[in-house]
């Protein structure tokens, strides 16, 4: 790992509240969904569990970044689900950092370049803050 990604997993350490996520357009949970069912993402070492008090919505990652590119790389492996299903499934993503705020975009099928999550795009953004 190259000093600037160490810089950069050692400050998304720690506990993100969600914001809100949107998936092809659609914003779930929005931004009072988010809140009231505690939306969170903690980011523990090179693991991340992304969690909404929502039957079914608690998944665990394995993640690297990759600051060299632009915007900067993160590259997430589910290892868990509470239905098991899943498991070892990629996302490629970007993210951006800014103070409190941090964005996550990402999909399955192709790093997106930009964060955005349009419906067809294929893309899931997570908008979460300090």
């Amino acid at each position: 790992m190259t000093n600037s990604s160490q810089l950069e997993f050692a400050k998304l350490q720690g506990t993100w509240l969600l914001v809100y996520q949107q998936m092809n357009g659609k914003k779930l949970p929005d931004e009072k969904a988010a809140e009231m069912f505690h939306g969170k993402m903690v980011f523990a070492g090179n693991k991340l569990r992304y969690s909404v008090e929502l039957p079914g919505f608690d998944f665990g990652f394995v993640y690297k970044l990759d600051s060299t590119q632009q915007p900067t790389a993160i590259d997430l492996e589910m290892t868990d689900t509470p239905d098991q299903h899943d498991i070892g499934q990629k996302f490629l993503g970007i993210y951006l950092l800014e103070g409190d705020s941090l964005k996550i975009c990402q999909s399955p099928i192709k790093r997106p370049t930009e964060f955005k999550a349009e419906a067809g795009s294929g893309n899931t953004l997570i908008v979460l803050k300090r």
